[in-house]
């Protein structure tokens, strides 16, 4: 028995519907189109008669960046060259965490070689000094707090921010809710989101993401992000700057979703994972975090932050959840006891994000600058090859690149990327970060950390598929 999917992305409305004629305009300003797409899943009553009897949660859990990489794996045992731009890990590419990040790791080792300092499980909620450190990061001393609580009391360490999405999801999502994800979304929030709202067993009811549309330029679509808010929203996410687009939203745009999530009584989940990855003078000049918008509102404001990519260290592994707003104690418990469950993360990796929180970002300027120049040769590329199309990345290091398949020369993305991939190009489909799979429109993702000589490479490939 062969599951096809369906991901719903109707727009759902506050009392009365939104007119035609207003849907019919929305549809023609916005560039990212969710709609509703079929995806086929290979679930067979295999399993059956197997030992292990699966959950049903398991057949939703997909990562597309990722799940690309055995095929590619097989083609290079074959002795295709590959060209890899499907995971944005900057040290495969040749940059490396700033120098004083790596002495206190190595500091904070030697340390636990003498006295066997770090060896044990660390504070539940985080090192106490790097708690501390997040405080001062995201400006906790100035939220109004309860009585009796501490701004440390808001701020939890987590294994990556990819752990810390796991527990919101966990604390907040019921099954049939949602958090109101952007549109494309990263994927492991839309993975999160169908195994965390899934009602009954995944043969009988497809769990629901629901997604704000984006606008022509990367900016939210405001009016479809309102329309969406139901009684089963618990939260609104918002990527800034954007993974995968690039987009580096304007104060305007935040401004108006902090107003809606007042006016909702909604709380903003903010992922600062690229904060610093700036790409141009006006990005630096324009961007504004969302806790400096919520002061003063009567917003609540969950911010996520990470040393993989603003400190260049993914492999580190550690993030941070810090709470904004009032009336929080009810959140900031239950994140203690996700906290207590997972017992601790590696104290030595704690050590060393120490360091980067209290240290210079001399580092982060050269790592724009090469960033930029990556940027403009894959928007020069991408310009010049007929039938592709793409927002200019203003932050962090990802190009979303719109194909057009009128034609139908490709039955879906995967197809299209499958095709590149042949070639010796790994990238991500389009379908992964929550976009239709088939279509006159088609996307994929890459990735350009690369140098420029390795991205010609790619492009060259790409090329090759487009006009072949």
């Amino acid at each position: 028995m062969v599951i096809y999917r369906k991901i719903t992305r109707k727009k759902i409305g506050i009392g009365n519907q939104m007119p035609a004629n207003k849907r019919k305009q929305n549809e023609k300003k916005s560039f990212f189109k969710g709609v509703n797409a079929m995806e086929h899943d290979e679930n067979t009553d295999e399993n059956r008669n197997e030992a292990i009897r699966l959950s049903d949660r398991i057949h939703y859990v997909k990562y597309a960046i990722r799940d690309v990489v055995d095929k590619a794996k097989r083609l290079e045992e074959q002795g295709v060259e590959m060209v890899w731009l499907n995971i944005g890990d900057p040290n495969v590419y040749g940059f490396t965490p700033p120098e004083h990040v790596i002495q206190a790791q190595e500091q904070a080792i030697q340390q636990m070689k003498k006295d066997g300092s770090y060896s044990s499980y660390a504070p539940s909620r985080g090192d106490p000094e790097l708690v501390d450190a997040i405080v001062k990061y995201e400006n906790i001393t100035e939220e109004p707090l309860s009585e009796g609580e501490r701004p440390q009391d808001r701020v939890f360490v987590v294994n990556g921010l990819s752990e810390g999405i796991d527990f919101l999801y966990q604390i907040l999502v019921n099954p049939g809710e949602n958090i109101l994800l952007p549109l494309p979304a990263y994927p492991l929030y839309v993975t999160k989101q169908k195994v965390f709202s899934l009602e009954s067993g995944a043969n009988e009811k497809e769990p629901s993401v629901v997604l704000y549309q984006s606008l022509e330029n990367g900016e939210p679509d405001l009016d479809d992000l309102s329309s969406k808010i139901t009684e089963k929203t618990k939260a609104i996410l918002v990527i800034n700057p954007n993974n995968p687009v690039g987009t580096v939203y304007s104060r305007k745009s935040l401004e108006a979703i902090v107003d809606i999530a007042e006016e909702k009584h909604i709380p903003i989940i903010s992922d600062d994972a690229y904060e610093m990855i700036l790409l141009d003078k006006n990005s630096d000049s324009g961007y504004v975090n969302l806790r400096e918008l919520i002061k003063g509102r009567d917003v609540v404001l969950i911010s996520g932050g990470s040393v993989s990519k603003n400190y260049i260290y993914p492999g580190l592994r550690v993030g941070w959840l810090a709470i904004h707003g009032k009336n929080v104690k009810s959140l900031t418990d239950a994140l203690v006891k996700m906290a207590n469950q997972r017992l601790s993360i590696n104290w030595i990796a704690q050590r060393t994000a120490l360091a980067a929180l209290q240290g210079p970002v001399d580092h982060i300027e050269q790592f724009k600058s090469d960033l930029r120049e990556r940027r403009d040769y894959v928007m020069n590329r991408v310009n010049a090859i007929e039938g592709l199309s793409a927002v200019e990345p203003k932050g962090a290091f990802y190009a979303f690149i719109q194909v057009d398949n009128t034609k139908g020369r490709w039955k879906d993305d995967w197809d299209l990327v499958y095709k590149i991939l042949d070639k010796g190009v790994v990238t991500v489909p389009g379908s992964g970060f929550g976009m239709p799979r088939e279509g006159k429109v088609l996307y994929f993702r890459i990735t350009f950390l690369p140098e420029v000589s390795t991205l010609k490479k790619a492009f060259d490939k790409i090329e090759e598929v487009l006009k072949g």
